[in-house]
């Protein structure tokens, strides 16, 4: 049951502006407000019936609309990424604190490919503006020339 008011708060807060004015007044009182079908019912001039029907059109619309547009599920993938994001360069940084470049400069790679996709999936065509930050590890001479314009 928890789950349940967990993922309508979640929804209402995703979803609530595409409800009518009803059924969002409702919601609010039922799953944010903690208010009984009873008090909800007195408060809007109805029958219980009527707030536990207004509650069942509201969900059914709210997850119509999630399995159409996806938003929930794109920011749980989204948090995924970044915590991901997040413990690669946590890595990197312990792979410098021991001198070991090459394993921090895999790191760090791995980072970029991360955000790269999250770019991509939020917004088509930036992961073009990604570029690598910070000094490459390149050790031939000439190469360091050509890529400063040298």
């Amino acid at each position: 049951m928890l789950q349940k008011m967990l993922r309508m708060s979640d929804l209402l807060d995703v979803y609530g502006v595409l409800l009518t004015e009803k059924q969002r007044e409702m919601c609010v009182e039922y799953y944010l407000n903690d208010l009984s079908l009873g008090e909800i019912a007195e408060t809007h001039g109805v029958t219980r019936q009527a707030v536990h029907d207004t509650l069942l059109r509201a969900q059914r619309a709210m997850e119509g609309y999630e399995a159409h547009f996806g938003l929930m599920a794109k920011q749980a993938e989204q948090l995924a990424s970044l915590t991901s994001l997040r413990a690669q360069l946590v890595e990197a940084r312990e792979f410098i604190a021991k001198g070991d470049v090459k394993s921090a400069d895999a790191a760090v790679e791995a980072a970029e490919r991360i955000l790269g996709d999250l770019l991509t999936d939020s917004a088509p065509g930036a992961q073009e503006d990604v570029q690598p930050v910070g000094p490459q590890m390149n050790t031939n001479t000439d190469e360091r020339r050509v890529s400063a314009g040298v």
